[in-house]
Formats: structure tokens, C-alpha cells, sequence
């Protein structure tokens, strides 16, 4: 099957290339766990609490505060968007970085970000009918299936919207090599190919609803290791979607084989 090919040719790409993956996401990945840690202290949350089940109440938290938070996030953001950028780079362009400090493309990075942007623009109205309808069955089979008449369409709805976003994804790594990205492009580019990517979404979202659970369980006995855990997961999640965009765009636009 072609979606489970573009799925296996993401993994290998990352398990592949495990040093330059070291290369271009250790220290952006510390970093973005310290700006977890520090905005969350910022508005008073003990990073103990964020698995431990507890209720977390922010009181009365200031301007001063909620800026700091927002400083925190634009820091977050502009990590994400380095190593994205440096990843599909290395990937199309191989090319490498030097060290453990990631090449850094700001304006390829400003690129990224207007056209991230720009697919969310496209993507909010339909995801929000969506959500509306998944709101509506998920509350109709409650009385049936429980809570998994929830986690089921939350994870229907998670492939929908992540496959939506794969088939304009062209736009992101061909930015990041020196092209001129259009969304019309992108979209019959894949066009053909919506079962496969499907399939090639499904299989991140199902991954990825199996880790949110479990660090939650494994909070129970140690909340250090249940944090690493999280983080773990998040990192390899986003490494692999990273490579499936950059897979996709490779495949469908480019025309390389799927090894």
C-alpha cells in the first residue's frame, strides 16, 4: 500500500540519519523543553503538576505574566520552525549541519511561517464544521461506546484534518529550497493521492493518542520518567510528520522513488 510505503520511507528517513537528527533537533529540543518548564512556571504551574492528575488553578495571574507567556510561546515557535526548516533542508538539499547547532535560515523560516499560516486559513472553516458534526456523533454513540465514541472520533477527525494538511504541505519544503510554493500546485500534486495519504496520517494520530495516555499512567509511579516519556513521543512524532511532509513532497512533486 502506498500509505503505508510513505509512512516507512518518514521512519526510515529519521532512524537513517540518527546523527544529523541529533545535529539538528538536541539543542532546539532542550530548548523548547525549558520554554515549556519557564512558561509554565510563569503563570505558576509546578511542572510536577502537569501529569500528576491534580487540578491545576492559575490565580489571578497578572499582564506581566500572560506577556512573559506569550514570549515564551514566540520562543517555542521560532524552534519549531528552525528545526523544520533545517530538517527539510538537510533532506532535499543534504544539506548538513555542522555541529549540534542547526543551520539558521530566517528567511526561510518567515517563509514557513506565512505559509503555515496561510493553510491554517484555509484549513479553520471546514475543520470547525468537523469538529461540529464529530461533536454531535461522539455525544450520540456516548450512551453506547462510552468514552471511546470520543477518543474514536477525536482520532478520525485528527487523520481528516492531518490529511488535509498533507496534501497542501508541498507548499512548506518547497519554500525551504529556493522555489515558488502555490497552493493550486500542492493540491494537484496530491490530488491522486488522498487514500495513500490517509493512511500515512493515521498511523502518526493513532501513535500519537497512544502516548498521550500513557505518560498519564506511568505519572503514577514516577513523574520524571512520565515527562520524558511525553517528551519523547512529541519529539518522534514530530520528526516523523516532518519527514512525511517532506517524503510527500519528494514523491509527488519531485518524483523520487520510495525506497
Amino acid at each position: 500500500m502506498k500509505g503505508l510505503k510513505l509512512f516507512t520511507h518518514s521512519v526510515r528517513m529519521v532512524f537513517g540519519n540518527l546523527k544529523e537528527v541529533v545535529q539538528i533537533f538536541l539543542v532546539p529540543t532542550l530548548l523548547t523543553i525549558g520554554c515549556i518548564a519557564a512558561a509554565g512556571l510563569s503563570l505558576g504551574i509546578n511542572p510536577k503538576l502537569l501529569l500528576s492528575g491534580a487540578k491545576i488553578n492559575i490565580l489571578n495571574p497578572g499582564g506581566g505574566q500572560f506577556l512573559l507567556f506569550f514570549l515564551f510561546l514566540l520562543l517555542f515557535a521560532f524552534l519549531a520552525l528552525w528545526t523544520a526548516v533545517a530538517w527539510h533542508r538537510f533532506i532535499l538539499l543534504d544539506e548538513r549541519p555542522k555541529g549540534f547547532i542547526p543551520p539558521l535560515k530566517i528567511n526561510q523560516m518567515v517563509r514557513y511561517l506565512g505559509l503555515s499560516l496561510l493553510i491554517t486559513l484555509i484549513l479553520i472553516l471546514p475543520a470547525l464544521v468537523l469538529l461540529s458534526i464529530g461533536g454531535f456523533v461522539a455525544v450520540a454513540l456516548f450512551q453506547s461506546f462510552g468514552i471511546w465514541a470520543f477518543v474514536g472520533i477525536n482520532v478520525l477527525l485528527s487523520t481528516i484534518g492531518m490529511t488535509a494538511f498533507l496534501c497542501l504541505s508541498p507548499v512548506l519544503p518547497e519554500a525551504e529550497i529556493g522555489g515558488k510554493p502555490h497552493i493550486n500546485d500542492a493540491i494537484l500534486a496530491t490530488s491522486g493521492a488522498v487514500g495513500a495519504i490517509f493512511i500515512c496520517a493515521a498511523l502518526p494520530t493513532l501513535f500519537s493518542q497512544a502516548f498521550y495516555y500513557l505518560p498519564l499512567l506511568v505519572a503514577k509511579v514516577s513523574i520524571p520518567f512520565a515527562v520524558g516519556i511525553q517528551h519523547a513521543a512529541n519529539l518522534l512524532v514530530g520528526m516523523v510528520s516532518l519527514s512525511i511532509m517532506t517524503t510527500i513532497y519528494g514523491h509527488y512533486v519531485e518524483g523520487r522513488e520510495l525506497s
